[in-house]
């Protein structure tokens, strides 16, 4: 062990690297097209500005809650090095949790001892089980796998080194000039930039310096440390809304009181506790279920958890401050992530659990260290028991990183494992579609409405009906549908073509001219629109259509053959 001592971080990192190796071949899943594949800004260092000063969706126009420049950049970086080969997206992916995974190792070999780990070979046992421990956990494989997930990769290594830093300098030099506390501030500030969750780095520092600093500085010089870190937060909320105009402009889940948000956090925290600890049946999408009463199951397990979580916090404090502050490290970062008006439609994702694992796998050694010093004859049997769970979190990973690996598998496995999930049956449905596996589609896209009724999820159900012939049940759940949407502009194109496969072309051009008034600038409907005045002999009406839609998008093909045909003479 001792004279491996300086290899440990690179044999953590070639471990994580070689456990996520059948990752590297996946393809993009999910939103890496939106983000990656169809993102203008990453191809060219001009829209650095536009970086700066847009949400992560600005780019399509989007409105979000995301304000995360560096994800840009850093894709930019690999885009310019392998195009848009997702191998490069996924490498860079793998490469970030390597050195997370070292950082892990790095930090519990200050923590789980008073000096380095270059001068206490046993502790260096123990930081090399947290290394390992993390680097292996299956909760990362969200994070890890997909190329999405870099922002919680990154916010998490720019604050572990930042932590890396800040608890190498002695109290005397927080705050200083001292080169490696101005690192600290600087790692800091890159990671709020990487994802808003970093913002509560500086509650850790607070945690340490009361837990677990023995050379601590009096309460004024404390303080004075923390306002450079609660500076850096002030300009990065200016930066924030200068860039998306408040804070959280977008508020989810605006059906649920305030009452609710704050007993439904409870459940949620139970549920993030409890697959840290058994990270089994993963998934990509959980069904989020509201709590909107004190007197429900789930409101009350979410109590007695909290009660229980608190006594322990309690407990450890005046027993062991280093269990403590672990326990506070797994807390922490989860603090952002049950403020549930901020989150998306899924407030519960495991990759939201990536930094709070570092806790965990600390605490994990924490009590393996205990154990073995209140009785050193278990060190073999707790040795092998940490080579089992790295190999059972190993298994975990590989077969996880698989499930990974394009749409198909992925959301497959979604509806498997949440079938009460609309979100996962709609996308499931949508893949089978491009798949040319029309009756699946139509399958998932119906399960979805019943679980969850949506103008998107009908008019996609009315296409599929339209491509294998079935008219009569598009028109019919079309006009449904218009019943109580009216300006559903989608609805009154896919109902003309309907109208359209029936050949009754008069009720088809009705829809389509409100279509067309609904949404003047989709092409679509004014090609259906120029077929449906050329099949009733409207030729003059048909070519101005047709122009229409040529002067809207050059490239639909269908309306320039069925134009130059037109004009022809050649159509049949």
């Amino acid at each position: 062990m001792k004279k491996l001592r300086p290899f440990w971080p690179v044999i953590i990192a070639l471990f994580a690297l070689i456990l996520y190796a059948n990752a590297a071949g996946n393809g993009f899943v999910y939103d890496d097209t939106p983000e990656v594949v169809m993102n203008p800004w990453i191809r060219s260092v001009r829209n650095i500005g536009n970086i700066f000063g847009s949400s992560i969706w600005g780019y399509a126009g989007g409105v979000t809650n995301y304000y995360r420049p560096l994800i840009h950049i850093f894709r930019m970086g690999v885009y310019s090095i392998f195009g848009l080969n997702p191998l490069g997206f996924h490498l860079f992916n793998i490469l970030v949790h390597g050195g997370v995974a070292v950082l892990v190792f790095l930090v519990a070999s200050r923590l789980l001892c008073e000096n380095s780990y270059s001068t206490n070979p046993q502790t260096m046992y123990f930081s090399v089980v947290a290394g390992f421990l993390f680097a292996s956990h299956p909760i990362h494989t969200e994070a890890v796998s997909w190329i999405c997930g870099i922002g919680d990769l990154s916010f998490t290594f720019f604050c572990l080194a930042s932590f890396y830093a800040y608890i190498r300098l002695p109290a005397a030099r927080v705050p200083s000039f001292d080169p490696v506390y101005v690192l600290s501030l600087t790692l800091f500030s890159l990671a709020t930039l990487c994802k808003e969750t970093a913002l509560v780095f500086p509650l850790i520092l607070i945690a340490y310096d009361h837990a677990m600093r023995k050379d601590a500085a009096a309460p004024l010089r404390r303080v004075a440390g923390y306002l450079p870190f609660f500076g850096v937060a002030a300009v990065y909320f200016l930066l924030r809304v200068h860039a998306i105009g408040s804070f959280a402009p977008v508020k989810r889940h605006a059906e649920m009181s305030t009452f609710q948000y704050i007993i439904s956090a409870f459940p949620l925290l139970r549920d993030y506790f409890a697959k840290l600890i058994l990270p089994l049946d993963l998934r990509i999408f959980y069904t989020f279920h509201p709590v909107t009463s004190v007197k429900s199951a789930s409101a009350l397990s979410g109590f007695i958890f909290m009660a229980a979580l608190i006594a322990v916090l309690f407990t450890a404090y005046r027993r062991n401050k280093r269990a403590f502050f672990f326990l506070m490290l797994v807390l922490i970062p989860l603090l952002p992530v049950l403020y549930l008006p901020g989150l998306g439609e899924n407030p519960f994702a495991e990759r939201y659990l990536y930094f709070s694992s570092a806790g965990f796998v600390l605490l994990l050694s924490l009590m393996i260290q205990s154990a073995v010093s209140a009785k050193p004859r278990r060190v073999l049997a707790l040795s092998v028991a940490v080579c089992l769970l790295v190999a059972m979190y190993s298994a975990g990973v590989v077969r996880r990183n698989g499930v990974w690996k394009n749409d198909h598998t992925l959301w497959e496995d979604a509806v498997k494992k949440s079938p009460d999930a609309a979100i996962a049956h709609y996308n499931f449905g949508q893949i089978l579609y491009r798949e040319g596996d029309i009756g699946g589609a139509i399958r998932h896209y119906q399960t979805a409405l019943r679980l969850q009724p949506s103008l998107k999820v009908y008019n996609d159900l009315a296409v599929a009906y339209n491509d294998i012939g079935m008219a009569d049940d598009a028109i019919r759940l079309l006009q449904s549908v218009l019943q109580l949407s009216p300006n559903f502009a989608d609805g009154h194109n896919n109902l003309g073509v309907a109208y359209m496969n029936k050949g009754m072309y008069e009720n088809a051009i009705e829809q389509l001219k409100i279509a067309a008034a609904l949404a003047p600038s989709f092409t679509g409907t004014y090609s259906n629109l120029g077929l449906s005045y050329e099949r009733i002999g409207m030729k003059e009406d048909a070519i101005r259509n047709y122009q229409k839609a040529l002067q809207l998008d050059a490239d639909n093909i269908t309306a320039r053959n069925n134009l130059n045909a037109l004009l022809l003479g050649e159509k049949k």
